[in-house]
């Protein structure tokens, strides 16, 4: 217990858990559309589970269930001579009751894990969607996540079943042994004691109890195991953004102009349907671009192929010259660019501004652009008057993440995601590596042709 739980569980489940999120936060952006949200998130709740709680247990019961067995079966051959006889029997017997269960249990494990996996996925949608009142989808919803519930519950319910039949079995073979060695000491008199019989006896009902436990410990482990193969798969056919042909050189203050340039761009989300074709545009440095279009027409398909999230199939992009699959993703995305989506995310212990780099007067001034700082100041020291009588609130605010902030519609919360997005861009500015302050205000249209 001390080996496994105490040194091995931690070590080895900290350096997974860091394995998978490598795995998952350098995956492009095909692997998040071609896999199901619940799916990806089973992986770092229900396999990460067994791998942290119940991979460990399960190795140190097993060992000791199997030493436990082996000092039973000895003591009984010893009291009881006769036993060693019906060994082979028992031996068989056993093997092929295990055999049916851990093949039977080991499905319904699996299936136990991709049923989950669904009811994850109607949680998320649930979450995300806001449409189920506008629209009156409430009972539906209902329905549909007490269905999925229910569903995820059969395998679990069937593996139950199980358990009680291997019990029932097992206790069964130990019947029939009892019965073995008490018509043995009726035809033996002579040759079998009492004292031989009651421990044989009382030995026969602890080694059963512990054939099952062993037989349990190796089914856990094996369902254990069977999540580091499930990583292990999703390491080996999850492609990676990982650069290996970024060769730019940074110089400080990088780009020095920000102009930037599409060439005859086509890129795609899958190799049947081009999301840009034969896209050419150029953005100079401080203009107002604004590209306008129907749902469909590509206009996030143009942030993502700028931010290499979305690989291209021909045509280059340039950025002041330089071409940008030279250029790292990540310094690209973090230094170069600064990016707001609709789908607010907000991480939890991050500050507004978390490398501290800003005098707070600019944070504040962020806060009232977008009409937020006079809704933090009626609800942030209400339960900590030592502040305000400090004058502390204003740090107290600015330092506080965003889990503790006040509750916020989900506009509030978009609101606030654009004030991180301002500050991280006057951070940059700040360090001279940042995007240069927009200088005109020409606004420019682009509006796509439409699909054949």
């Amino acid at each position: 217990m001390w080996s496994t739980v105490i040194r091995i569980a931690p070590h080895s489940g900290r350096i997974i858990h860091n394995h998978l999120l490598a795995i998952v936060t350098n995956a492009p952006l095909s692997f998040f559309s071609d896999n199901d949200n619940g799916s990806i998130l089973n992986r770092f709740t229900q396999d990460m589970q067994l791998i942290d709680k119940q991979l460990p247990s399960a190795l140190a019961n097993l060992a000791n269930q199997i030493f436990k067995f082996l000092m039973q079966v000895i003591l009984l051959c010893v009291a009881q001579k006769w036993f060693a006889l019906s060994l082979p029997a028992c031996a068989g017997l056993v093997y092929v009751i295990q055999k049916v269960y851990l093949r039977t249990s080991r499905q319904l494990r699996f299936l136990e894990l991709d049923s989950r996996a669904a009811v994850l996925s109607n949680f998320l949608e649930t979450v995300e969607g806001l449409t189920i009142r506008a629209f009156g989808w409430l009972r539906e919803a209902t329905d549909q996540s007490t269905t999925r519930l229910e569903d995820s519950q059969r395998a679990e319910f069937l593996l139950m079943c199980l358990q009680r039949w291997l019990n029932l079995v097992l206790d069964m073979v130990a019947a029939t042994v009892g019965i073995g060695v008490s018509a043995a000491a009726i035809l033996l008199p002579g040759q079998v004691s009492g004292g031989q019989v009651g421990v044989a006896l009382n030995l026969i009902l602890v080694a059963s109890t512990t054939l099952l436990r062993l037989i349990e410990s190796w089914t856990n482990l094996e369902v254990s195991l069977g999540a580091v193969v499930r990583l292990k798969a999703l390491e080996n056919t999850t492609p990676s953004e990982v650069d290996k042909n970024a060769i730019f050189a940074l110089e400080s203050g990088w780009p020095p102009r920000g102009r930037v340039e599409f060439k005859g761009v086509t890129a795609a989300y899958h190799a049947d349907a081009p999301a840009l074709r034969d896209l050419t545009l150029t953005i100079n440095p401080g203009q107002n671009f604004i590209i306008c279009g129907w749902t469909g027409s590509g206009k996030s398909s143009v942030v993502l192929a700028l931010l290499r999230l979305l690989d291209l199939q021909s045509g280059r992009i340039e950025l002041d010259g330089v071409e940008i699959t030279q250029i790292p993703r990540d310094f690209l995305r973090q230094r170069r660019f600064v990016t707001v989506s609709q789908d607010s995310f907000l991480p939890p212990s991050e500050t507004l501004d978390p490398q501290e780099s800003l005098d707070d007067h600019v944070i504040i001034n962020t806060l009232k652009r977008t009409h937020l700082w006079s809704r933090f100041l009626q609800t942030v020291n209400e339960d900590d008057d030592s502040d305000i009588n400090a004058g502390k609130t204003h740090r107290t605010l600015l330092n506080r993440p965003p889990s503790r902030f006040p509750s916020l519609s989900a506009g509030q919360t978009q609101l606030l995601t654009l004030c991180r997005g301002i500050v991280k861009a006057a951070a940059l500015r700040a360090d001279v590596r940042g995007p240069s302050c927009c200088s005109t205000r020409s606004r420019l249209r682009w509006t796509p042709r439409p699909r054949p």
